[in-house]
């Protein structure tokens, strides 16, 4: 597994899927107007710890992180790499939580609400 590449938006694409990004609370809990805090999603020093030590292969290495992808999101975008003895995978997260797509010489996964279709 690759650390990772930072990959970029335009406005467009993530005002319609933003980030998922921290915002701390507002305000005294209890009292009116109090906005609980928001976590973030998962960045790219996150990945590797949540991913490599529960994978065998570059396959489940692309399943176990677009699963964690699609629960919490991210607030940056990335492109990582997976390998192993027989596959080379490359996950790419576009958005903030509903489009990521892997790729390999052995054929595609799709992920979230919205598949990827090669060109």
């Amino acid at each position: 597994m690759t650390a990772t590449e930072t990959l970029t938006s335009n406005e467009r694409v993530l005002g319609a899927d933003p980030l998922v990004e921290l915002r701390e609370s507002q305000g005294v809990e209890g009292q009116d107007g109090y906005v609980p805090e928001q976590p973030g999603g998962i960045g790219e020093e996150d990945m590797v710890v949540l991913v490599l030590p529960y994978i065998k292969t570059a396959r489940e290495g692309v399943l176990r992180l677009g699963e964690l992808l699609q629960k919490y999101g991210t607030y940056e975008m990335n492109g990582i790499g997976f390998a192993d003895n027989d596959d080379v995978w490359w996950l790419r997260d576009s958005r903030g939580a509903s489009l990521a797509g892997a790729a390999s010489a052995r054929g595609m996964l799709c992920g979230y609400r919205e598949p990827v279709q090669p060109r």
